[in-house]
């Protein structure tokens, strides 16, 4: 049947499942192809205004030669047109990388005027009626760059690494604004805020702000951000606890957080500086928590439901889920600790009996600890009948417990036991130095199994977990 005598609507539903790189090659079977695919072949550009070079004098922004620039500025010209630019939706900034690209051979010099390709496209942007994201990484914004992004409406995802805002100090927007849902500041800590990330806080509106990423210690002052949902932010666990305390509330409706670790402090904390008790209710909409269990203490009033917990003794963990509002809310369970034996398992399984998901990294410190963990998990009196997914992986032996240590076909009887147990068990992975149970059960009843008790093997396993924890 000719191509037009199908809707436009219906051959884009088609095109879309076509992969990217054989659509240029549909495009080009008809003109009514080509108009069709439009809109999908020209969905992202990728752009590198400049490559950095680095020498005794300092970092310098340079140029590839004349003829390059001159190439680059026709290509953009063609993104830019009004028959492109619509279609749109999101734009990569990066550093030409001279070691991997095709143009590794260009001569690449210092230049006075570094930012004329750049230039050129932020002169462009609100040509790109419908770019909604927009990720730069290593990229020196000049005020002009900004003004130039507040104007893009369709604007909702910005995403920098690293990037620098120049003149910081005669900066001066007239109160434009971006209306983002989300924005990520990836700079390490090494780097100065005044000059990576301050410049962009006021540029943010509250009452658009859905999701915000700094991997750098967060504002204490500034308005406050209501209507945030998904923190990932950065405490310093050595600063005052009072400015701690301002800079989360600025986030009160937060219901996903992260908190990162960073700095020079790498440590476990002893509590010193940990949130007190009496600001348990700091965020009391709070569903998930990624972070130090030292910081636990700000969700002892929230419904928790998922809780990613930093290496920290089991003794530890369990004081805290002690003192949360409803632990038999949480359904989900991430934690590395410094210990585990059967009993400690047990006073986590009584304060979270509704689990749905565990997974645990302990360290054990005997081969024979951990075969004696192992034997008991199917017996642990609370074990949640609601488990779907368990993995437990003990590591810090390297001893042989002779005879005592589990063999193959004392997996595959704790596995059978647990399976008895927890019916609704769907995915499981345990292992130690010497061995690895894998064991997982498709929707239609089929199951995929290994079981490996040799110490290279079931080392050589572990490189798989990722791909199981995904896919559980």
């Amino acid at each position: 049947m000719p191509p037009p005598a199908f809707p436009g609507e219906l051959w884009l539903q088609v095109f879309s499942d076509v992969p990217q790189d054989t659509l240029p090659a549909v495009s080009l079977t008809n003109n009514a192809f080509c108009q069709l695919a439009r809109p999908l072949l020209f969905t992202h550009l990728d752009f590198h205004p400049y490559a950095s070079d680095v020498s005794d004098a300092g970092i310098a922004l340079v140029l590839p030669s004349p003829d390059e620039v001159a190439r680059s500025m026709e290509r953009l010209r063609f993104w830019c047109s009004d028959a492109i630019a619509p279609h749109v939706r999101s734009i990569r900034i990066s550093l030409w990388d001279r070691r991997t690209a095709p143009w590794s051979a260009w001569a690449f010099s210092r230049t006075d005027a570094p930012f004329v390709l750049q230039d050129a496209l932020f002169a462009h942007l609100e040509h790109f009626t419908g770019l909604l994201r927009l990720s730069a990484n290593c990229i020196a914004f000049t005020g002009t760059d900004l003004s130039s992004l507040c104007r893009v409406s369709a604007l909702q995802h910005l995403h920098l690494s690293s990037c620098t805002v120049m003149a910081v100090e005669g900066l001066d927007l007239f109160g434009q604004t971006l209306a983002l849902s989300g924005f990520t500041n990836s700079t390490p800590l090494s780097l100065d805020p005044r000059l990576y990330v301050r410049p962009w806080l006021p540029l943010l509106r509250p009452e658009h702000l859905r999701e915000l990423h700094l991997d750098c210690v967060g504002p204490s002052a500034g308005p406050d951000f209501p209507r945030v949902r998904r923190l990932t932010i950065n405490l310093n666990p050595i600063a005052d606890v009072n400015r701690n305390i301002a800079i989360l509330s600025k986030f009160r409706n937060v219901e996903v957080l992260t908190i990162l670790k960073g700095g020079r402090w790498q440590g476990k904390l002893d509590g010193t500086y940990a949130i007190p008790a009496q600001e348990s209710g700091l965020l009391p909409a709070l569903k998930e928590f990624t972070g130090p269990c030292e910081y636990l203490s700000i969700a002892h009033r929230a419904d928790l439901a998922c809780l990613s917990v930093e290496v920290c003794s089991s003794a530890q963990l369990i004081a805290q889920l002690e003192r949360v509002w409803r632990p038999a809310s949480i359904t989900s369970l991430y934690v590395n600790l410094e210990d585990l034996d059967d009993t400690a398992l047990d006073a986590v399984f009584n304060l979270c009996p509704r689990l749905v998901e565990l997974r645990i990294g302990a360290i054990i410190r005997t081969a024979l600890q951990a075969a004696t963990f192992f034997r008991a998990l199917p017996r642990v009196p609370s074990l949640p009948l609601t488990l779907k997914t368990l993995c437990i992986g003990s590591a810090g032996h390297n001893d042989d417990c002779g005879d005592a240590r589990i063999r193959g076909s004392e997996l595959l009887t704790i596995r059978d036991m647990l399976v008895a147990r927890c019916a609704a068990l769907g995915s499981l992975w345990l292992c130690a130095a010497g061995f690895t149970l894998l064991w997982r059960k498709s929707v239609d009843g089929t199951v995929h199994e290994a079981c490996v008790e040799d110490r290279g093997r079931a080392q050589h396993m572990l490189y798989g977990f990722d791909d199981f924890w995904e896919t559980r």
